[in-house]
């Protein structure tokens, strides 16, 4: 079985190179495609804001409710 892999396949030096690369590819830490990482977004990290599109951000956080008190404060 050695044999065949020595031969056809890679040897244990790559395989743990590659294996180190995967592992920090999966780090909890980084975000995005799914292809190469735990989480797409930002906002599956416990204790972030959700999405907007998922969930309607508080008024006090968008930005046009901001400039419309900005703009009463200032009549």
């Amino acid at each position: 079985m050695e044999h065949i892999r020595k031969i056809l396949g890679k040897n244990k030096e790559t395989l743990e190179e590659e294996e180190q690369e995967k592992k920090q590819l999966s780090h909890p830490a980084h975000f995005g495609p799914r292809k190469y990482c735990l989480r797409e977004c930002i906002c599956e990290v416990e204790g972030q804001v959700p999405c907007p599109g998922l969930v309607p951000l508080p008024k006090e956080l968008t930005g046009k409710y901001k400039a419309m008190l900005k703009a009463s404060t200032q009549d």
